[in-house]
């Protein structure tokens, strides 16, 4: 690739989508049709095909191609610049971002992909959040402004599906009215497949 083409690179994000709020900024490591996860067989949605990220992708073919950029530009750029660009993107917007969500498809590569996000957190001014499968990965020693929730295991929230969720924290299915998963909580929020 060209220095030039290498500079025409830049964070490629969405505010909000049918569940999460416009006040979100969404950013993805890649797309559900790569999911690191999904290839190690941790994630039992991804296998069977009821991954919503994944329905997502073949539904709307731009929403893939979207997705593979996001993956080319988290693979190729620094941390300390992923963090500069969401800072500048804040300071120029009239109303800014509440919150991140890394991840709306796909899941971490690898550990340095861990830390990676945990450095972002560090360097930005608004709170991170995430879910994960990748329960062989380790998530100790994190930003404080950066919540994992795993996905059917303990991170800082466990995501577990039921099929008729009972539990004392239910997922609400709509995140513009529910914040359980984007605060370190220590709890176990049920959901019905969605």
């Amino acid at each position: 690739m060209s220095l030039c083409k290498k500079l025409l690179k830049k964070l490629e994000y969405s505010a909000g989508n049918l569940k999460v709020p416009r006040s979100t900024m969404i950013i993805n490591m890649g797309p559900a049709a790569n999911c690191p996860a999904g290839k190690k067989d941790l994630c039992k949605f991804y296998k069977n095909k009821k991954c919503y990220a994944m329905k997502a992708e073949r539904a709307y073919k731009e929403s893939r191609a979207f997705r593979k950029r996001q993956a080319e530009y988290w693979q190729s750029t620094p941390a300390d610049q992923i963090a500069a660009e969401i800072n500048a993107i804040q300071e120029r917007k009239r109303k800014p971002f509440k919150n991140i969500r890394f991840n709306e498809a796909g899941d971490f590569y690898n550990q340095k992909c861990v830390k990676k996000l945990s450095r972002i957190a560090d360097l930005v001014n608004i709170p991170i959040y995430t879910y994960t499968s990748r329960r062989d990965l380790k998530f100790d020693n994190l930003s404080n402004n950066l919540v994992i929730t795993g996905s059917g295991f303990m991170v800082h929230n466990n995501f577990k599906v039921v099929p008729n969720p009972k539990g004392r924290y239910i997922c609400a299915r709509n995140c513009r009215i529910c914040n359980l998963c984007k605060k370190r909580r220590g709890i176990i929020i049920e959901a019905a497949y969605h």
